[in-house]
């Protein structure tokens, strides 16, 4: 096969050569723009999506987690535990959190990261609102139990939901009289049953002498029934070291009664 060398065949095939290459270049140029436009989409479109789901997840975390905070509160129903978990997660969890939040929001604003401060702000905002929120709509609908249950409530001691007694005792009783009628009567005991609680009984405070008397308070349980209580008022009738006993009256008043009558002598 014969090439043609002459000066004008190779300046056509150099020209040829030249047209191909400028072709090659531009269409590769074109391609490389079309990634890079392609890219910048891409990145753009990826850039809003995670601070519109970063936003979604914060707001809904801190509320959710205010929420359960809340309700580990509000399902407590010992009042004084309910009271203590809630001065612990507000002074050593929610104001520490809020806190830093507070900080790292300044911090990115002060560096022209406002996306970023709006984060940290949603974040700070909605951890103590959401538990406060949850927290008084709990107690208004009644379902913080330590709030709606009287034997909850503060009171004085000689103030008890559920009734008590005061026993005074006759002056020539002793005390191993004394206590053995507790054991029998009071807080009933068997020897191989233990305490039996019949009697609805809970706790005993000895008071100071009243009329010259040994005098005893009877505090019944929150759960104690008309029944035990009647079971433990004939135990009162049938003994005889007592002198008498009072229903539902607080120290003060039996005193009173007592120096009512000795005015009424004089």
């Amino acid at each position: 096969m014969k090439v043609d060398m002459s000066s004008e065949a190779v300046s056509m095939r150099l020209d040829a050569m030249g047209e191909l290459w400028e072709l090659s270049v531009a269409l590769m140029d074109s391609t490389r723009t079309s990634a890079v436009a392609s890219s910048d989409t891409d990145f753009n479109t990826a850039s809003k999506l995670p601070w519109k789901s970063l936003f979604i997840i914060t707001g809904l975390g801190s509320a959710i987690l205010g929420c359960l905070l809340a309700y580990s509160v509000t399902s407590e129903p010992i009042a004084y535990i309910a009271s203590m978990s809630h001065g612990i997660i507000v002074l050593f969890l929610i104001a520490p959190v809020v806190f830093v939040l507070l900080c790292m929001t300044i911090a990115a604003a002060a560096f022209q990261k406002f996306r970023l401060a709006m984060l940290f702000l949603l974040a700070m905002i909605l951890l103590p609102l959401s538990y406060f929120a949850f927290l008084g709509s709990a107690q208004a609908l009644g379902m913080a139990p330590h709030k709606d249950d009287e034997v909850n409530q503060m009171r004085p001691i000689d103030e008890e939901p559920n009734g008590n007694v005061i026993i005074l005792y006759t002056s020539e009783s002793t005390f191993e009289q004394q206590e053995e009628f507790l054991n029998r009567v009071v807080h009933s005991y068997k020897k191989d049953h233990g305490f039996t609680g019949e009697t609805g009984t809970q706790s005993l405070l000895g008071l100071r002498d009243i009329d010259g008397k040994t005098a005893q308070k009877i505090f019944f349980r929150a759960s104690a029934t008309e029944q035990q209580k009647d079971k433990l008022r004939m135990g009162l009738q049938a003994s005889p070291i007592i002198y008498r006993y009072f229903e539902n009256l607080n120290e003060w008043q039996v005193r009173a009664k007592f120096e009512t009558k000795k005015d009424d002598r004089k």
